[in-house]
């Protein structure tokens, strides 16, 4: 069992850095799934900071927590995560709910 949670955790990490990576090289392809539109250099250089930032600080922390199977690299993670559920939520309570908004949270909260 052990070997199998550090393999998700593994797993999560590869995929959180892959989409930091298409997130800095190939904008495009995730910003409209996203919903995001990236206007002028400020714009782009937001979505790379932010948001690649984010997936790149998760993919960090998973993969550290499953080389090390340390629980503070773990921890991490699943604050990032967590803090990103929880701004999707109010996200739901100010602007409330509509098509494509559960899934990313239903991702998310399987992560967590």
């Amino acid at each position: 069992m052990k070997v199998l949670v550090r393999i998700l955790v593994g797993l999560s990490g590869l995929v959180a850095l892959l989409m930091m990576l298409n997130l800095w090289f190939h904008m495009g392809s995730v910003t409209g799934a996203l919903g995001l539109t990236t206007e002028g250099l400020v714009g782009r250089a937001t979505v790379r900071a932010d948001l690649g930032g984010l997936f790149g600080g998760i993919g960090i922390f998973c993969l550290m927590a499953a080389w090390k199977q340390s629980r503070m690299w773990a921890l991490g993670a699943l604050v990032l995560v967590s803090l990103a559920v929880a701004g999707r939520l109010v996200g739901v309570l100010i602007d409330g709910s509509g098509p494509g908004i559960w899934a990313p949270i239903g991702v998310e909260a399987f992560m967590i």
